[in-house]
């Protein structure tokens, strides 16, 4: 709203809000929904009151990259095979060449 620029706008932070009037209720938006209460109208923030469960396999959800084989990733890291350890499998398209 203009950045804080414009007049008439007052932006405050609180906990607690307590709306009051002359009236014995006032129309208030609850979720979207218009509905009426009865002044004065006590609004609060309440730290994770709200939980949402969601279903695991919903759309949107990227699929989990698969876990690490750490002892497999240090092998390759280290640029030769432990003593007493079998040669890594031939992945397919490459090929092994030995000395002779």
């Amino acid at each position: 709203m203009r950045r804080g620029h414009g007049k008439g706008l007052t932006v405050l932070t609180a906990d607690e809000v307590t709306v009051d009037a002359d009236t014995p209720e006032i129309p208030v938006g609850i979720d979207g929904e218009s509905v009426t209460m009865p002044t004065p109208v006590r609004c609060t923030i309440q730290p994770r009151a709200l939980r949402v469960a969601v279903p695991r396999e919903r759309p949107g959800v990227p699929t989990p990259k698969p876990s690490l084989d750490w002892p497999l990733l240090w092998q390759l890291a280290s640029f030769r095979a432990r003593a007493g350890s079998e040669p890594l499998p031939a992945q397919p398209g490459q090929e092994h060449s030995r000395a002779r």
